[in-house]
């Protein structure tokens, strides 16, 4: 046979492996139904599983919220395990929409004419079947939400499909409960009436501006318009705000009544919080790494709000100060890319973000937009670093040494000392 006939019947056999449906037993259906004050949740399987994990879960929303009917959570991995196995899962959780949780997606946002429900919370990341854990992309997963009476299930998402998904990708996302009837989720900006007002107003009058601001910085418009909501939920506690960004879907939860009163700390967090999504528009799917995402993202927030004028240089400058002496402190002997704790890779990625914009004023947004040419392919960083840096070997050295713990030639040199002398 022909390198042409081989290569035929090649890609004539993967064609159809891709068209194979999943077994029946590789099928996992997951209904979410809300009530008043609760959120039914039942996993219908294929064939019986062992336990389920939800590693990708908030772990205090689970250990403080969920109430499995039946299974005990080993707590350690987030697993459900049952005494023999089982097809038909149920739990409640308790709906509440004041819960906040650092790095993970508001589980509940309530707004004016409604609640966002994260439904990814739900997708196990893994199950265990004949004594074997299979991840969740091996199961063909189907989600739906279940309205209650005079309520319709609206997901705002954008008019363009989404390609090269993860299996269970669509659906991590915010679904919104709604009146019947409602256009709210044809709106593009949900600005929830109960804010206070001048955090209404900030958003406003800000989110155009950073919207267009991004778009210039990145040289690229997104393919399809970001669905925003903004949603306020009173509490006599702390003052709390959180967001994230998630297939094109840019969502904050305000949580607090000492929102009403207006101070400087409270619309610095509020402005730097919106940059900081703004900016997952345009960089969250350029690569993988924590630092480089959320920790660039921290440092665009910064660049942005001092270029538009809403923080001022001094303002700036503690920030950027502040930051690297944490992560001097945090990183001790290690590197950036070995951190543990995510929150760690926030400030230490921001820091490199500084550190690099010390060699050059625009090397930071050159390093961007190689990063957008040549999206999803993280294995191309180092490459793309040594571009930046002009191939100059000490700054690559540098680079690597501070990121990856590479090429730390200097006897006893800790990447910690990599930081420019002005970095101090």
């Amino acid at each position: 046979m022909s390198d042409y006939g081989r290569r035929l019947v090649l890609l004539v056999f993967l064609g159809l492996s891709l068209c194979v449906k999943a077994e029946p037993g590789d099928r996992l259906s997951i209904l979410l139904t809300p009530s008043d004050n609760l959120l039914h949740v039942k996993w219908i399987l294929g064939s019986p599983v062992q336990a389920i994990r939800f590693s990708s879960t908030p772990f205090h929303f689970v250990h403080d919220q969920w109430k499995p009917v039946i299974g005990v959570f080993d707590y350690q991995l987030i697993d459900l395990v049952f005494d023999a196995p089982v097809q038909e899962i149920g739990a409640e959780i308790r709906v509440e929409s004041d819960l906040v949780y650092g790095g993970f997606y508001t589980p509940f946002v309530n707004f004016d004419q409604g609640m966002a429900i994260y439904q990814g919370h739900y997708l196990p990341a893994a199950l265990k079947t004949e004594g074997l854990w299979r991840d969740i992309s091996t199961f063909d997963v189907d989600l739906q939400i279940e309205p209650v009476a005079g309520k319709s299930v609206v997901l705002p998402s954008g008019d363009k499909p989404r390609e090269n998904l993860h299996v269970a990708d669509k659906y991590r996302n915010y679904a919104l409960l709604v009146e019947a009837g409602s256009e709210v989720g044809q709106q593009r900006v949900l600005l929830d009436s109960e804010l206070p007002d001048w955090l209404y107003s900030l958003y406003k009058a800000q989110l155009p501006v950073l919207l267009n601001y991004f778009r210039e910085y990145f040289e690229t418009s997104l393919d399809e318009d970001p669905f925003v909501l903004v949603g306020y939920q009173q509490s006599a506690d702390e003052t709390r705000i959180d967001g994230g960004v998630v297939g094109g879907q840019l969502v904050i939860n305000v949580v607090g009544d000492g929102w009403h009163k207006t101070s400087p700390g409270l619309h610095l967090k509020a402005i730097t919080l919106l940059a900081h999504e703004v900016s997952h528009l345009w960089n969250a799917n350029l690569a993988s790494e924590d630092w480089l995402i959320e920790g660039g993202a921290n440092f665009l927030a910064q660049e942005t709000l001092l270029s538009l004028g809403l923080i001022s240089a001094q303002l700036y400058e503690q920030r950027r100060s502040d930051q690297i002496s944490r992560c001097k402190a945090l990183m001790g002997e290690a590197h950036i890319n070995e951190l543990s704790r995510r929150a760690d890779h926030y400030v230490c990625g921001e820091s490199f973000f500084y550190w690099l914009q010390g060699i050059g004023p625009d090397r930071v947004r050159e390093l961007w937009l190689k990063l957008a040419k040549f999206r999803n392919e993280s294995r191309l960083i180092k490459e793309l670093m040594a571009d930046v840096l002009r191939d100059d070997p000490a700054l690559i050295h540098a680079s690597m040494c501070l990121l990856y713990g590479d090429r730390c030639e200097t006897p006893n040199l800790r990447p910690a000392q990599v930081f420019l002398p002005s970095h101090k």
